[in-house]
This record gives C-alpha cells, sequence and structure tokens, in this order.
C-alpha cells in the first residue's frame, strides 16, 4: 500500500513573509485611492455626500460641467453634512473663503434630513453653482468679499442671497440626475 508523502511544512519566516507582502500590496491600494481623492477640489468625507457626488457626475451633465469648472479653479470645496442657519435650506455655500497656499477654501453644508435621495444630488448641483461663481471670481480672498460680491450679484431670499444662475442649476441637475422627480 503506497502512503501519501508526508505535507511539506512551510517555514514561518515564508508565511510571514507572504503576510508582509499582501499588507504592503493592500496599503499601497490605499495611499493610491486616497491620492486621488486628495487631488480632486470637489470633496467629502460623508459617505452619503461622496455617494450623492459620485451620482450627479455619473447622470448630470450639468454637475458633471460645475465639478470640471471647479477642478480648473484654485478652489478646493469641501461639502459636509450641517445646518444651514435659516431654517429652510437644504443646503448652503458659507460665505467664508480660507487661503491656504495657492489654494481658496470654500464650505458647503448638507442637512441630510431635508435632501433625502436624489434631492441632495439636487442640493449639491445648487451650491455648486454657487461656489462655481466665487471661484470665477479670482479676486475674491476674504469672506466679506463673498458677501459683497453676492450682495451684489445676487437677490436676498429669506434673509440669504440667491442667484439665478444656481437656481437653474438646481432644476437642471434635478431634471438630469433624477429624472424629472
Amino acid at each position: 500500500m503506497a502512503t501519501a508523502p508526508a505535507p511539506r511544512r512551510r517555514s514561518p519566516s515564508l508565511i510571514c513573509a507572504a503576510l508582509m507582502g499582501a499588507v504592503c500590496v493592500a496599503a499601497v491600494q490605499t495611499v493610491t485611492s486616497q491620492d486621488t481623492t486628495a487631488d480632486r477640489r470637489v470633496r467629502s468625507s460623508n459617505a452619503n455626500i461622496v455617494d450623492a457626488l459620485a451620482r450627479g457626475v455619473e447622470r448630470s451633465a450639468t454637475f458633471r460641467r460645475l465639478v470640471v469648472t471647479i477642478e480648473a479653479t484654485d478652489g478646493v470645496v469641501f461639502i459636509e453634512e450641517g445646518r444651514c442657519r435659516h431654517s429652510g435650506a437644504r443646503a448652503c455655500l458659507l460665505l467664508s473663503v480660507t487661503v491656504a497656499g495657492p489654494n481658496r477654501l470654500l464650505r458647503i453644508l448638507v442637512d441630510l434630513r431635508k435632501a433625502p435621495g436624489c434631492e441632495l444630488v439636487e442640493a449639491i448641483g445648487h451650491e455648486l453653482q454657487h461656489a462655481v461663481e466665487v471661484l470665477r471670481q479670482r479676486s475674491i480672498r476674504r469672506d466679506r468679499q463673498i458677501y459683497n460680491f453676492f450682495d451684489m450679484l445676487g437677490r436676498a431670499v429669506s434673509g440669504r442671497f440667491e442667484t439665478d444662475a444656481a437656481v437653474e442649476a438646481g432644476v437642471a441637475v434635478a431634471r438630469e440626475a433624477c429624472h424629472g422627480r
């Protein structure tokens, strides 16, 4: 009767080396994906907002154009969950700018409870249009300058500024990304 050869025992150092190699590959992939995200000029750390950004870019030519326009500026737009001062607002561009090296940093807040599903994509598209309006004005580098800009450009609605371009962008994004809902 023939017996099968005894299984070879792998050396612990070989197993350890294989595991370390797998960990290194995973770390490189993680860093690479983080670098890609870090290079983007429209960002969020909130998973729901990141998903909405991806849906907007995928489904709406208007949304995609807004993101591409921001990518070509010196601005970085952070979109995070939060409440706007005005109770009825689903989202808002804060009237503040931070200059960091060659970049101007803007913040958009989104109330996720007031902007469920596709409404989130629409609200972000509307606010991205406001960010584009600011970033096109390279001279805007202080909070007061943003306020003065919108005071001249927009109209006050319930204590907040609004522009026709942002309203139109929101409507277009809703039509394109939400199929007319």
